[in-house]
C-alpha cells in the first residue's frame, strides 16, 4: 500500500505482473524543482525509522559497508541499508554515488520471489546532506534463522533442498532472466 505516495514521488511496482517499471527522469508540471529527479528516488521524510525505548534505531545487521535498520515506508515495513558515514566523505565519494544510483536502478528492475525487492533509494536528505540509503523489502526471517529453525542442514534434508532450490532459482533469474542479467 502506497498511502499518499505518487509515481512521481516514488517508483513502486504495485502489480507483480505489471511490466510498467519506468526508469529515467520524472517531470511534474507543478513541481519544477523535481523535474530532473529520477523516479526511483524518494525523500528522507518518506522513511520513518523503527526505534527502541531509548530512541535508537532497530539494527537488523551490520558490516564493513554500514548498517541495516528497520523502518517504515508508508504502511510497509522495510529495511534501510545505510553506509558507514566515513564512506560519504572519502576520496571515492563520486564513485560511491554513481555505484549507488546504478545499484538502485538495477535492483529496482528485479522481480523474483527469491530476491529481496528494492523500493528505491534516498540520495540526500532535505538539508542536502548525502545519505545513500537503499530501501529494501524487510524479510521476516534470514536464511541463517531459517536453517537454525529447522535444526540445521542435516536434520531436515527436504527443507534444506527447498531452500537451496529457491536460492538457485534466484541466481538463475539474476544470471539469465532478469531485465539486466548480472554476472558476479
Amino acid at each position: 500500500e502506497l498511502g499518499n505516495y505518487s509515481s512521481q514521488t516514488l517508483h513502486f511496482r504495485l502489480d507483480k505482473d505489471s511490466s510498467d517499471f519506468p526508469i529515467g527522469s520524472s517531470s511534474t508540471s507543478d513541481d519544477s524543482q523535481n523535474d530532473q529527479r529520477e523516479v526511483w528516488m524518494m525523500e528522507d521524510e518518506d522513511i520513518t525509522f523503527v526505534t527502541v525505548e531509548d530512541g535508537s534505531a532497530v539494527v537488523l545487521g551490520a558490516g564493513r559497508f554500514g548498517i541495516v535498520t528497520e523502518a517504515r515506508l508508508g504502511s510497509l515495513r522495510v529495511s534501510v541499508k545505510q553506509p558507514n558515514p566515513s564512506l560519504l566523505v572519502s576520496k571515492e565519494r563520486d564513485l560511491l554515488i554513481q555505484e549507488f544510483k546504478n545499484e538502485v536502478r538495477m535492483l529496482g528492475l528485479m522481480d523474483h520471489d527469491s530476491i529481496c525487492r528494492c523500493y528505491g533509494g534516498v540520495l540526500q536528505d532535505s538539508r542536502g546532506q548525502l545519505k545513500l540509503w537503499l530501501v529494501l523489502e524487510k524479510l521476516e526471517i534470514s536464511l541463517q534463522s531459517a536453517v537454525e529453525k529447522h535444526g540445521g542442514f542435516k536434520s531436515d534434508p527436504v527443507q534444506f533442498h527447498m531452500m537451496m532450490v529457491g536460492i538457485l532459482n534466484g541466481l538463475t533469474y539474476l544470471h539469465t532472466h532478469s531485465p539486466r542479467p548480472i554476472v558476479h
